[in-house]
């Protein structure tokens, strides 16, 4: 289920974007409405939402502000930013930050459920990897490993995950030193 968060300080805005949202179905549900980027960046951390739709001029704390936030803190969440303003540095900006989409006001139905499900299919793919890392961290001996080690460790299955997942096209396959520098090659 996407579980999205909006974030837009004028109300009638807020209130069309998440009606939308509600009309679209297919496992996407609106879990909170921020008026503001310090309320959404509270909310982002209490409901753990999978998307955030943000306006970039909020007061208090702007999206942009909201958005680097979220990638300095490395939070996996996809971010939709949905603006007024035709401005390449914002758009720059946002690029920088990790921002999945760039919407420009007033966004229309197919437009934001065609970003909502493009942001979906790659959370898809980050929720899977996420999967498979917290069986790993299960299995770790002991929780005061160094984070060199654990680092290693998680390379080291990483690869091993993808060496199983890997599709090999036109005979090659995937070799993998077990050398803690080793990088995956592909082969014939």
């Amino acid at each position: 289920m996407l579980k999205v968060l909006v974030a837009e300080d004028e109300p009638w805005i807020r209130a069309a974007i998440v009606e939308m949202i509600e009309g679209f179905g297919h496992d996407i549900k609106v879990v909170g409405d921020a008026t503001n980027g310090i309320e959404a960046w509270h909310m982002i951390q209490q409901l753990w939402p999978t998307v955030l739709i943000t306006d970039i001029m909020m007061p208090e704390m702007d999206g942009l502000e909201l958005v680097r936030n979220i990638s300095e803190n490395k939070i996996p969440i996809g971010v939709i930013i949905i603006s007024g303003y035709e401005n390449f540095q914002y758009a720059q900006r946002a690029i920088s930050y990790g921002v999945n989409k760039y919407l420009l006001k007033p966004v229309n139905r197919e437009e934001l459920q065609d970003a909502l499900f493009e942001v979906m299919g790659k959370l898809t793919e980050v929720e899977k990897m996420n999967h498979y890392l917290m069986k790993i961290q299960t299995r770790l001996p002991t929780p005061g490993l160094k984070r060199a080690g654990l680092m290693w460790t998680l390379a080291q299955e990483t690869k091993k995950w993808w060496i199983r997942s890997a599709t090999c096209r036109g005979g090659m396959r995937p070799t993998v030193s077990t050398a803690p520098s080793s990088r995956v090659r592909m082969t014939a």
